[in-house]
């Protein structure tokens, strides 16, 4: 019997010894210490020694609803989001860490925002507690073109509560046709200032060439005709035309 108690004793201490050594003294975002906590695995977040290290760098506390977690004091001075928890980086008034909820979503919204998960306007974070996009949300158009001419789109959006179909006939044909007249009204304004600007500077080229073209040419002088004289500086006589004798009337000869 008096073994059994000195066994229990021994027990006892060994296990007071050992959360002696795992608990540590971390730190509030205002560089507040806060004895009787654990450094979590591979990171400087802290938690309670009775909660839970989570990999996303949250505590969760025994007997706590499953979507609420605790954000922790950091084991570093001052408050490192990469390396502690990255959200829900405040103090509250009552002495208490940050209560973090998770949404439908996925996403993670803080005590302070009761329509946070409502509005959905939560943080994603990654399997090491890291800020990222909305991992789970893809969406793709299918775009078809009936008979009509008109444009049919579907919007198809999934996330981690499901998928949600949103039939949207206009919005491609809207934004192909704003697209086009855009660029229909840009190609007018550009012909419009390009046309004179061409004609202008044509015209100024052609003047520029004919004008260095008359200055090139050297002007033909006239030559002045001379008349030769003879060569005894005497006019030529001109050739007497004897005057026609007269016809002679035939006489009658005697008898």
């Amino acid at each position: 019997m008096r073994l059994f108690n000195i066994a229990g004793l021994a027990l006892l201490c060994l296990s007071a010894s050992v959360l002696a050594q795992d608990a540590e003294t971390c730190f509030e975002v205002d560089r507040t210490p806060w004895p009787k906590n654990k450094k979590c695995p591979g990171t400087s977040a802290c938690c309670g020694v009775d909660a839970d290290c989570m990999p996303n760098r949250l505590c969760k506390n025994k007997d706590s609803p499953p979507n609420e977690y605790v954000r922790g004091p950091c084991a570093v001075v001052p408050f490192n989001k990469k390396d502690c928890a990255a959200i829900c980086v405040y103090t509250r008034d009552d002495k208490r860490f940050p209560r973090v909820y998770e949404c439908d979503d996925g996403s993670f919204c803080c005590d302070n925002d009761e329509d946070c998960c409502k509005d959905r306007r939560g943080e994603f974070l990654d399997n090491r507690g890291n800020i990222v996009d909305n991992p789970n949300a893809t969406t793709t158009t299918d775009a078809a073109i009936s008979s009509t001419g008109t444009n049919s789109a579907t919007l198809v959006t999934t996330t981690a509560a499901g998928t949600t179909s949103v039939d949207s006939p206009e919005s491609t044909r809207d934004s192909s046709v704003n697209d086009d007249s855009s660029s229909s009204q840009g190609v007018k304004i550009g012909v419009g200032v390009a046309v004179p600007v061409a004609v202008i500077a044509l015209a100024v080229g052609a003047w520029f060439f004919f004008r260095n073209r008359r200055k090139r040419t050297p002007v033909p002088q006239q030559e002045e005709k001379t008349h030769e004289l003879p060569p005894d500086n005497r006019i030529a006589e001109l050739a007497h035309n004897p005057q026609p004798k007269p016809t002679q009337t035939p006489q009658e000869l005697p008898g």
